[in-house]
């Protein structure tokens, strides 16, 4: 039978008892549990502990490969065994969330700028797409994990409450007199990558508590509570502008969300607004009062106090890579290439990437590659979006997270640097493609019959 297809939204205004996702009354289950321990592991990486330079196992290398990627090429192994199979297809659910399109344009994009390396004799060909293979083969083996366990929906809070867990590692590090140094500020972490997990932990939880997840145990949502707080706290105690913007825009998002969809109660509005006034309260007496009003200033990129001491870096950063681009704005200066600067020398005399991820694209992809690059993420929000508003508010604060993510990519580098960040994008698209593919396309044509 033809699909026919319905707008998701509509499901906002079925009748209370009725649940659009066939999924809505699995429990969670051990198996996603040990799945989000296993995630966890590989994507939250603690580098940022006083242990004298160490690293955790699967950051070490062998003969100068990382552990990490030997990992991924047995995950490619499995991605081949599974191709064998009949399952899932893949790019046919991607095409119903319009995101299979935008990730050919930059397959295709990445294919011409390989090309291009390969006749400038680029030294480092490889460095600025990898972990875009990496995104390429999590998806598929976990979508052929994920297509048959029961409680998939659990996966990305049970995650979240990981991420909390070990939130509440660096807050009782810095609390024990540990942590690292910022504008004489001693705070419990600075890593971005570490602390846009908790961003994504903090959303996700807050989401689940917001819209009140239905069949959840008492002792669950206790454990949300936990790790919403752990990981709030920790991104307010990072004293990092960037990232309480990245809080900030996916939290306001949901909430405007909850409030068009009616799905926020008055009790559940108030104790959420008590708990975060009590998280803010927290942060801004360990830190101070002046030095918060200090660095919120600081966002003013003319303001001169300690504190935006980086803005003309970072602003002259983007003005030295807009030069390189302008040189050659069709291909962009290349994969594995890097450029002198001009007004930046002092900071860094020569530069490989730019603090605004969609320049980045264009430096590295060209033109194209920025095309594509705002194509995929844009259709990504949408179908996180469409597939959240059918009772899946894990996948709805995914969608703000990769929201608000492209408002803070105009002053942070892409998060495709980074492998822990890649992995969990690649987790996030296997749960829209399994559970949320279902909840917006297989249960409205359910519903499509019945009409």
């Amino acid at each position: 039978m033809d699909r026919v297809r319905i707008n998701p939204a509509h499901s906002l205004s079925l009748p209370r008892g009725f649940s659009t996702s066939a999924l809505s009354e699995e429990g969670n289950s051990p198996s996603m549990w040990g799945l989000a321990a296993i995630i966890a592991l590989f994507t939250w990486p603690g580098n940022e502990f006083d242990t004298e330079g160490g690293v955790l196992w699967y950051q070490t290398r062998i003969e100068g490969i990382p552990v990490s990627y030997a990992i991924v090429a047995g995950l490619l192994l499995f991605a081949v065994l599974f191709a064998s199979r009949k399952g899932v297809n893949v790019g046919a659910r991607l095409s119903d969330f319009r995101i299979w399109n935008w990730a050919l344009v930059g397959w295709v994009t990445l294919v011409v700028a390989l090309v291009a390396a390969v006749f400038r004799q680029s030294s480092e060909p490889f460095v600025d797409w990898r972990n875009w293979a990496v995104l390429a083969v999590t998806v598929p083996v976990m979508v052929a994990f994920l297509e048959a366990r029961q409680g998939v929906r659990f996966l990305l809070p049970n995650l979240s409450i990981f991420y909390g867990g070990f939130a509440l590692v660096h807050l009782g590090n810095w609390l024990a007199g540990g942590g690292t140094d910022l504008f004489g500020v001693r705070i419990p972490l600075f890593d971005g990558y570490d602390l846009s997990l908790a961003v994504f932990g903090a959303s996700v939880t807050f989401a689940c508590l917001l819209f009140r997840t239905p069949s959840v145990a008492p002792s669950y949502r206790t454990l949300l509570l936990i790790a919403a707080v752990a990981n709030a706290l920790l991104v307010l105690l990072s004293f990092r502008r960037s990232i309480w913007a990245y809080l900030l825009g996916a939290v306001v998002a949901l909430i405007v969300f909850g409030l068009r969809s009616k799905r926020i109660s008055v009790g559940t509005g108030l104790g959420l607004a008590a708990a975060v006034t009590a998280v803010a309260t927290v942060a801004v007496i360990a830190i101070g009062s002046d030095a918060i009003t200090a660095r919120l200033s600081s966002f003013n990129p003319f303001e001169d106090n300690e504190f935006s001491a980086t803005n003309a870096d970072h602003v002259n950063d983007i003005g030295d890579a807009l030069g390189v681009v302008a040189q050659n704005p069709i291909l962009g200066l290349g994969i594995g290439e890097s450029y002198e600067t001009q007004l930046i020398a002092n900071w860094k005399p020569e530069s490989f990437e730019v603090h605004n991820a969609f320049l980045n694209a264009w430096l590295k992809f060209g033109i194209l590659g920025l095309v594509g690059f705002i194509g995929f993420h844009f259709a990504l929000i949408r179908g996180l979006v469409r597939a959240g508003k059918n009772r899946l508010p894990d996948l709805l604060a995914a969608g703000c997270v990769v929201g608000a993510e492209q408002i803070v990519n105009l002053v942070q580098t892409w998060i495709y640097n980074s492998i822990q960040l890649t992995l969990l994008r690649g987790v996030i698209i296997a749960v829209l493609v399994t559970v949320g593919w279902r909840a917006v396309y297989s249960e409205n044509r359910e519903l499509a019959r019945v009409a």
